[in-house]
């Protein structure tokens, strides 16, 4: 636990006050944890007598990212003195990389993606893996009204709760006590475990490192959420 407590290393930037992620080690998974929980949210909905359609399940999802980032901002940021910007939600080092970094990631992460596939390929005896399950439900939806709920779950709330988590909380939290290698492996496992998606958990696990690399180069979450939410969207457009 020592170790998890430590301060920056040596020569390491160290953020300002109103910005460190210097709270307790044990938030920095918990608030992820929580996130995983939440999702379980629409199917208590539907076992308490929702109907489960299409819009339970985006709903619960959204209600589900809001009380993580709910949650995280009262336990992190509640302190005098404390701002969104202890979240990662301050401005990036250049504003030139809110167009840059979504781009050279989005460049990355598509070798990331092509990569991952070639390696679950040869694991599983050249079968590539199938479509993701929520791609699948999605991909029938005709009506405009599911389709704009679907962009503002898909497109808008899950980049932003998931790179506020992920990146802001859980990045940020390891980078400040074990360095940047230990931040991009451990924040890319969880952002992969919290899919809860087995045959593509290598590729949630390269868009991770992606999203990381945002991150830790424009020392802001705001770079990340762009390029998360333009992946999602191009998803959402490409099943319509």
């Amino acid at each position: 636990m020592r170790l998890l407590e430590r301060r920056p290393r040596l020569g390491a930037e160290v953020p300002s006050v109103d910005e460190a992620p210097d709270w307790g080690a044990a938030w920095t998974v918990v608030i992820p944890v929580l996130l995983i929980v939440f999702q379980f949210l629409p199917v208590i909905l539907i076992r308490l007598g929702v109907p489960p359609t299409i819009a339970t399940v985006l709903l619960g999802a959204m209600v589900a990212d809001a009380l993580t980032v709910a949650f995280a901002w009262q336990i992190l940021c509640r302190a005098p003195g404390r701002s969104a910007r202890r979240l990662g939600l301050g401005p990036p080092r250049r504003w030139s990389d809110l167009v840059l970094r979504p781009i050279v990631g989005g460049v990355l992460a598509m070798a990331a993606i092509v990569l991952a596939s070639v390696v679950y390929a040869m694991a599983s005896g050249g079968r590539p893996p199938p479509p993701q399950r929520a791609v699948e439900i999605l991909s029938g939806v005709q009506d405009p009204g599911l389709k704009l709920l679907a962009v503002a779950a898909v497109g808008l709330a899950a980049p932003l709760a998931e790179e506020i988590v992920f990146r802001g909380v859980l990045y940020r939290g390891l980078e400040w006590r074990l360095g940047p290698a230990s931040a991009y492996v451990g924040s890319a496992i969880l952002f992969s475990i919290a899919h809860l998606d087995l045959d593509h958990a290598l590729h949630l696990f390269a868009l991770g490192l992606v999203l990381a690399w945002a991150v830790e180069r424009s020392r802001s979450i705001y770079p990340g959420m762009i390029l998360h939410g333009a992946i999602n969207l191009s998803s959402l457009l490409l099943v319509w």
